[in-house]
C-alpha cells in the first residue's frame, strides 16, 4: 500500500538533465528508466517512476528514450511521517525546477492542485493511518515512538552529513536509531573505542570496545549511566555531551562497568521504517 503522486511536466524534460538535477541533490540512483532515493542516514526511501519520450520509431520498443514527460512518485505507507516530510522537501525542489502539474488522487490528497508540501503531508498521513488500520487486523504494529521523538532523531540525522563535513575526522558524529530493549522501544547512539565524539542526548549509549583478541566488546548504557561519569571527567553537556578528547582508559573502564552487556536476546537497533508514530497508530485504533 502506497502513496501517489502524479507530476506531468509543462514541457518534456531530458532524461540527462532531470538525472543531473537529482544528482546535485544527492541520496538518488538509476534503476533503468526510473529513479530511486535512498537516504542511508535517516533511512528514508521512495521511488520515482517515469514516463518517458523518444524521438523516433525505435522507442515504440521502449529503447532509446530521451525525455521525461510525466513522472509518478511513490511512497509507502506504514512508514514514520518523516519519510514524508523529506519526500516533500524533494518534491518540492523538483517542481520548482521543472513546472508541472499533479494529480494527487488519495483520500483528503491534493486533487489536480496546487501542489503544496502541507498538502502532500496530509494527503500521506490520512493513507498511512488507514494503511495501518487494515494491516494491523492481522500484525499489530508493536514498534511505536512519539512523533516528536522521532522528528528529534530525523532531525538530527538529517543534517548529520554536513555537520560532520564542517568538523572533520576531529570528531565523530553518530546516528540516533531506535532501539528496542526487553519489548520497549527506545532512542540509541554508537560510541566506538571512546573516541572524540559529538553525542546526542538518548536514552542508551551502545558503547564499543576492541579487545586485543580482535573481539568487539559493546556495553549498553543508559543515558543515567553515562552522565556523573562523562561530567567527573571534564567533559561539556549541552543537550547531549560533546567530548573533545578520547576517553582515559580509567573513563571508558568506569563506563563498561557502570553498563550491561549488549545481549542480542533482549536488545536491537531497529530500522528506521519500522518504528511508526504513536499518533498515527492511536489513529488507526479509533
Amino acid at each position: 500500500m502506497s502513496y501517489d503522486l502524479d507530476i506531468e511536466f509543462e514541457l518534456p524534460v531530458e532524461k540527462t538533465d532531470f538525472w543531473n538535477f537529482l544528482q546535485s541533490r544527492k541520496h538518488y540512483f538509476m534503476d533503468g528508466d526510473d529513479f530511486g532515493y535512498q537516504n542511508d542516514t535517516t533511512g528514508v526511501y521512495f521511488t520515482i517512476f517515469t514516463d518517458c519520450d523518444g524521438n523516433d520509431e525505435e522507442d515504440k520498443n521502449n529503447e532509446n528514450k530521451t525525455e521525461i514527460t510525466s513522472v509518478l512518485c511513490n511512497l509507502n505507507y506504514c512508514r514514520p511521517s518523516f519519510f514524508a516530510v523529506e519526500m516533500a522537501r524533494e518534491i518540492t525542489a523538483l517542481l520548482a525546477r521543472f513546472p508541472a502539474r499533479i494529480n494527487d488522487p488519495q483520500m483528503d490528497g491534493m486533487g489536480s492542485g496546487p501542489y503544496t508540501p502541507a498538502g502532500l503531508l496530509k494527503g500521506w498521513n490520512a493513507g498511512n493511518i488507514a494503511a495501518i488500520r487494515i494491516l494491523s487486523r492481522h500484525d499489530p504494529f508493536r514498534y511505536v515512538l512519539p512523533r516528536a521523538t522521532l522528528m528529534r532523531c530525523w532531525e538530527w540525522n538529517d543534517t548529520l552529513d554536513g555537520r560532520q563535513q564542517r568538523l572533520g575526522d576531529a570528531k565523530a558524529i553518530p546516528k540516533m536509531s531506535s532501539f528496542a530493549l526487553d519489548e520497549k522501544i527506545l532512542t540509541a547512539a554508537i560510541w566506538v573505542d571512546g573516541m572524540p565524539i559529538m553525542l546526542p542526548r538518548v536514552d542508551y549509549v551502545l558503547m564499543a570496545r576492541r579487545q586485543d583478541d580482535g573481539e568487539t566488546q559493546v556495553a549498553c548504557l543508559s543515558w543515567a549511566d553515562l552522565v556523573p561519569v562523562l561530567l567527573q571527567a571534564g567533559h561539556a553537556q549541552h543537550d547531549g555531551f560533546d567530548v573533545s578528547h578520547a576517553l582515559a582508559a580509567d573513563t571508558t573502564s568506569a563506563l563498561f562497568a557502570s553498563g550491561q552487556p549488549f545481549d542480542p536476546e533482549r536488545m536491537c537497533l531497529l530500522n528506521a521504517d519500522t518504528v511508526l508514530d504513536e499518533e498515527s497508530v492511536s489513529a488507526a485504533r479509533t
